[in-house]
């Protein structure tokens, strides 16, 4: 996110540098390190260019680090009124979305609510703890939010925090035709022709390709005529970019790292995207994706290799795709029977989940591989 396209404060991008004002390192190591602050700097992350213009370099990225929220107000940005963390004092749960009240909140009505500057309460104790859930509107007192399928009402004396998100536009700012160091944009034409940039996200259950179309200055979403560059993008949230223009482009981003465990809520039919949750290198082995309810693992419960389900990672420039074997409790990747339970998730990186199962929703717990 670049403050001279939001007017916000930067964010996180992939972790190819982590600056503290005390350390530097290049990330956490996966091999559980230790600090005795929670670190807070900049990151930079170079989107990958296409070496001919006329195919794609494909680069996943993820947002795992935390920021305190900015919002507009009277022309100005600011920090939101009211507290940014606190205790819960009771919630309430309807089928998409829940309200969240504490007395203390003392927030402006609404002011939690901008689109172009979405926010999300971080459930940080509790039973749900882990749990980021996108702000939809706000009182004095409560807030409204997603609830991801999930059962709020016994949130009561849980703690929370609220921290900034992404959206389309405040993240990777305006396109042009040109192939700057931007989004490479273009017409509608353009983009069924694979002449501009993609970006792919989850947005609520379905992945939507978007790109900047220069005709109405916007970003757009393949099929929709609507301004989509207000659509949020979560801390949680995994991104594919689709590179088209040769030359690269980095965006730098600060922020936070995230304090205990996280929650993913992973639809089982279909494809999503995951962003890598804490900016720590870790193992396709240790992710622990295959404990997942429901999933589906290779030679159980007469779930084939070509029937399970896939995590797909991108290794360089090549696209592969990984099963997990029951019979030998180990990952595969498809075409192979080498043991692939150590191939690398960076810090910073996303996968993409395909799943065949029935429809419904599953829950991923994942915990830090650092000690803060």
């Amino acid at each position: 996110m670049k403050a001279s396209v939001s007017q916000r404060a930067p964010r996180l991008v992939a972790l190819l540098a982590f600056a503290f004002a005390t350390l530097s390192v290049s990330n956490l190591s996966a091999q559980n390190a230790t600090v005795t602050t929670v670190p807070v700097g900049a990151l930079s992350a170079t989107i990958t260019a296409s070496t001919n213009g006329t195919s794609y370099a494909v680069s996943q990225i993820s947002f795992p680090l935390l920021a305190d929220p900015l919002v507009a107000s009277g022309g100005n940005v600011v920090t939101p009124a009211g507290s940014l963390r606190g205790t819960i004092d009771s919630a309430t749960t309807a089928t998409t979305s829940s309200t969240i009240t504490t007395s203390t909140g003392g927030w402006t009505v609404g002011q939690l609510a901008q689109a172009a500057y979405p926010m999300y309460v971080r459930l940080s104790s509790g039973a749900q703890a882990g749990l980021t859930l996108l702000i939809t509107a706000n009182t004095a007192t409560t807030l409204t939010v997603t609830n991801q399928g999930v059962d709020l009402s016994t949130l009561a004396g849980a703690s929370y925090e609220i921290k900034a998100g992404d959206t389309l536009l405040g993240l990777f700012g305006a396109g042009n035709l040109t192939g700057a160091a931007a989004p490479k944009g273009g017409t509608a034409a353009n983009f069924s022709a694979n002449r501009t940039d993609r970006v792919t996200i989850n947005n609520g259950a379905a992945v939507f390709n978007y790109y900047y179309n220069t005709d109405f200055s916007q970003w757009r979403r393949a099929g929709s005529n609507a301004d989509q560059g207000n659509v949020a993008i979560s801390p949680q949230a995994g991104i594919v970019y689709s590179r088209i223009a040769t030359t690269a482009y980095t965006i730098t981003a600060t922020g936070s790292v995230p304090v205990g465990q996280t929650i993913v809520a992973v639809a089982r039919q279909g494809l999503g995207i995951y962003g890598r949750q804490f900016p720590a290198d870790t193992t396709l082995g240790d992710l622990g994706i295959q404990n997942l309810a429901n999933w589906r693992k290779a030679n159980a419960s007469g779930v084939t290799a070509a029937t399970s389900d896939r995590v797909i990672v991108l290794n360089g420039a090549s696209v592969l795709s990984y099963y997990y074997d029951n019979t030998n409790s180990q990952w595969r990747r498809l075409g192979s029977s080498a043991n692939q339970n150590t191939v690398s998730i960076s810090a910073g990186s996303s996968i993409r989940i395909s799943r065949s199962g029935a429809s419904g929703t599953d829950y991923y717990t994942l915990s830090p591989n650092y000690t803060l």
